[in-house]
């Protein structure tokens, strides 16, 4: 995975095994996180916030099927707002 846009100051578009980075599907809990005309990824949750993140480069499943360039797929943590 490569960062493409780094010192622009954005959340970032990523490429993922030498593709294209407007061809990434980026999921937050299972929704898509793209933006819809860049298709860049809209919000980087906090790293403390993450409960696991995966990133398929190829040979994924049909439920993935939105881009062909890889999927980063991120799962935040449960929890309640209670102390």
């Amino acid at each position: 995975v490569t960062e493409t846009n780094a010192d622009s100051g954005a959340a970032g578009s990523y490429s993922v095994a030498g593709g294209r980075s407007d061809s990434v599907t980026f999921l937050l809990d299972g929704a898509t996180n793209n933006d819809l005309l860049s298709n860049e990824v809209v919000f980087n949750p906090n790293p403390d916030t993450i409960a696991e993140f995966r990133i398929m480069e190829s040979n994924y499943s049909a439920e993935y099927g939105r881009n062909g360039g890889g999927v980063i797929s991120v799962v935040t943590k449960s929890g309640t707002n209670d102390w």
